[in-house]
């Protein structure tokens, strides 16, 4: 079943971690304002769900050499799905959670493009930062440790939470960054 490519291509065990730091920033920003968790926190996740699976298809795209000598996945390599289609679910994923984003605000529509255009820049050439070992822990650590929380608690920064404390996103910045 072709949707079903598509989901495991989206490497679905790896949307946990993301997942997890951004419940985590929900937890300690909800406990510090005092507000409930609502439909649009469940809907801001589901659209940074969405870009990292753009971003691991658009990744399997510019990785079709190097995963066909390593073995890694095969998707594109077994025929399971074409690269056009690949390309087409990377725009699929990627637009909705854009255009949620921007009717929702304009901060959160600047965290999620800055999501897509790090996508772009980890597995495109000539950036290709998933290459370079100082960029490529970057451009992990900065969508997955620093926009994940920002999504969350945009007001929150160094100066107005502890420097490495669970409620700053720099604690998750270094945290992925380590991983």
């Amino acid at each position: 079943m072709k949707v079903l490519d598509y989901v495991f291509a989206a490497r679905p065990l790896l949307h946990l971690p993301i997942w997890s730091v951004y419940l985590v920033s929900l937890h300690y920003h909800h406990r510090l304002s005092g507000e409930q968790f609502l439909w649009h926190d469940l809907l801001i996740m589901a659209g940074i769900s969405m870009l990292f699976a753009g971003a691991a298809f658009l990744n399997q795209v510019y990785d079709y050499d190097s995963d066909l000598v390593n073995r890694k996945l095969g998707f594109l390599q077994r025929n399971l799905i074409a690269q056009h289609g690949m390309m087409r679910g990377f725009w699929i994923v990627s637009v909705p959670p854009l255009l949620l984003a921007g009717w929702s605000s304009g901060a959160l529509l600047f965290l999620f493009a800055q999501f897509v255009l790090l996508a772009y820049l980890y597995s495109t050439p000539p950036w290709r930062m998933k290459d370079r070992p100082i960029w490529g822990v970057i451009a992990n650590a900065w969508p997955h440790g620093l926009l994940v929380p920002f999504c969350v608690m945009p007001d929150i920064s160094i100066h107005n939470a502890g420097l490495l404390g669970g409620d700053t996103p720099l604690y998750f910045f270094c945290a992925v960054a380590a991983t």
